[in-house]
């Protein structure tokens, strides 16, 4: 009846704090019971609390988003019951898509709750995405209120990439003083990040105050010293660059960039930014590209931008260098590419150049790919006939491709770097699913003294689930006499849910003499569980439930089970 009237009104938050109340006596009793070593009949009552909770969890993360706004626009539910269902969805990612697919039925005083609340998703990936969707709906006087706090939840973001897509999608709601501050908090070590951060928040100053920071951003590219990422970065930035460091730019593409292939990206992807006056330094250097493949594109994509009376004779050196390739596949993948930047009359000779390069291929496969790429500029009485071709060369194999996770990119040699070295290269990992699967494995090599350091890296890692799976085996690895403090430590931070299932029978085959100590270590996995997941951690416990609490504990929970699946089938 109390659920109904709660329900009834939209306020089951204040019921769940009721049940809350409820259950710390519960659990008080509990600890009684257990500090004079009596049987605890009360583990029962607070099965029931626990499953009430965790049924208004479940049902909670089983409606779907689109119905509660439905029930906004009938009228049935307010605004305010929305947003409080919204805060008791337990997956931090659905929690942040579901604020963000609110924000439009939200007042004003509520967008700036459900900003709050995003600012505090551990979740890096969910924050990230809840700030910067949920920054345009705030109110235009309450932004250097609120955004301050989103910025340093962002510059909290321990993956570089995902802080620097965050920092680009709140600029453009930042006054420039914000800007500037943001700019200040930027403290990452990686000139790649670092380059990207600024050149986004760049361009949202005012003309005047975007040289300084623009130019900062051009530091950090060209201090990059892998040439695939350097020309990447330089690359992303020109758009934003004044003709002055547009020259900057190009320098350092045509001086630093030894590749050929990343040189000629460089220039591919400059050429549009690129004032007239900078086009003769752009040609000479992808004149001076060795390979034939790399030099016909460099050229082809800078004639586009010269002068019609300079375009032809580029055009001539870039189809010299196509026509000079001595492979098969790359000539006639030259030659195909090349085509549609000539003149009509020039391009049917051109094609049937790599046409014949194509059917010269020995290689079932790059034969196939090169002509099905040619078939698109033939004529259409060839088109047919080219696909077929292609199809017919075809090996039937399998394309699928794995996913490795780049643990490649640190040594873990575990017969001569020391332990403490690799745990050390683990935390500079900013992609998540890398760091845990390398904690996972380092986990089962670490001595005592270094599983503290373990955890403190999990517990950094900013997607929950992968989180979740890190902070779980790395916990099993603790010695029984500290189990159940790292444990509840973890949970302060993470939902285990089905993870929490393995860690509590981990402690129950570790410290079956503890009860107090499983006791505390079931209520921790439980807190934001699911309904399921709390009826599994039930059956691993019955047998302490039947030890420690005697029959009448085992029956109160059987009757707490069977009144809350009556009350919420």
């Amino acid at each position: 009846m109390w659920y109904l009237a709660h329900d009834h009104a939209g306020t089951l938050h204040n019921y769940l704090t009721d049940i809350a109340r409820a259950q710390a006596h519960a659990r008080a009793a509990t600890d009684r019971y257990l500090a004079t070593g009596q049987a605890t009949p009360h583990l029962g009552l607070e099965l029931l609390y626990t499953l009430i909770t965790a049924s208004l969890t479940s049902l909670t993360n089983q409606i779907p988003t689109k119905l509660v706004l439905h029930l906004i626009e009938a009228g049935i539910w307010t605004s305010q019951r929305a947003l409080t269902h919204t805060l008791h969805i337990t997956s931090e990612s659905a929690r942040a898509e579901a604020l963000i697919d609110l924000a439009p039925y939200l007042p004003l005083d509520l967008i700036l709750q459900a900003f709050q609340v995003a600012t505090t998703i551990t979740d890096d990936y969910a924050r990230a995405k809840a700030l910067t969707s949920l920054a345009p709906y705030l109110p235009l006087d309450q932004r250097h209120t609120a955004l301050p706090q989103a910025l340093q939840a962002v510059a909290n973001i321990t993956n570089l990439s995902t802080r620097a897509k965050a920092l680009a999608g709140l600029a453009k709601y930042l006054p420039p003083d914000l800007i500037h501050q943001a700019i200040g908090a930027t403290t990452v070590t990686s000139p790649s990040t670092r380059a990207r951060i600024l050149g986004n928040l760049a361009k949202h100053l005012p003309p005047d105050q975007q040289h300084t920071v623009l130019q900062q951003a051009l530091q950090a590219a060209t201090s990059i010293t892998n040439d695939y990422d350097r020309t990447w970065e330089l690359v992303c930035l020109a758009k934003h660059l004044p003709p002055n460091l547009i020259h900057q730019a190009l320098e350092a593409t045509t001086t630093t960039v030894t590749n050929d292939y990343d040189r000629a990206e460089a220039l591919k992807k400059l050429a549009k930014h690129l004032p007239p006056d900078l086009l003769p330094q752009a040609l000479q250097a992808a004149t001076s590209i060795t390979n034939g493949y790399d030099r016909t594109e460099a050229l082809a994509s800078l004639a586009e931008y010269l002068p019609p009376n300079q375009q032809r004779a580029v055009l001539q050196q870039a189809l010299q260098a196509a026509t000079s390739i001595t492979n098969a596949s790359t000539r006639a993948k030259a030659l195909t590419s090349l085509a549609p930047y000539l003149p009509p009359t020039q391009r049917h000779t051109i094609l049937r150049q790599a046409l014949q390069a194509a059917t010269c291929i020995t290689d079932n496969y790059y034969r196939a790919e090169a002509l099905a790429s040619l078939a698109e500029y033939l004529p259409p009485n060839q088109q047919r006939a080219t696909f077929c071709q292609a199809t017919t060369f075809t090996d039937d194999h399998d394309h699928a491709e794995t996913f490795i996770f780049p643990t490649k990119h640190f040594s873990l040699d575990r017969q001569r770097t020391p332990l403490q070295q690799s745990l050390q290269t683990i935390t500079s990992i900013t992609n998540d699913y890398a760091r845990a699967k390398a904690l996972i494995e380092l986990a089962e090599h670490l001595p005592t003294n270094l599983l503290l350091h373990a955890l403190e890296a999990a517990t950094a890692i900013g997607r929950e689930t992968v989180r979740a799976q890190a902070l779980g085996h790395i916990l099993t690895r603790f010695p029984e006499e500290e189990l159940v403090t790292r444990i509840q430590q973890a949970s302060r931070t993470t939902t285990f849910d089905s993870e929490g299932i393995e860690l509590f029978s981990h402690c129950v085959k570790t410290i079956p003499h503890d009860c107090r100590g499983l006791i505390t270590v079931a209520r921790a996995l439980t807190k934001t569980a699911s309904r399921s997941t709390v009826f599994r951690l039930l059956a691993t416990a019955a047998p302490l439930i039947n030890q420690y609490g005697g029959v009448s504990a085992v029956r109160y929970c059987h009757d707490a089970v069977r009144a809350v699946c009556r009350w919420w089938p």
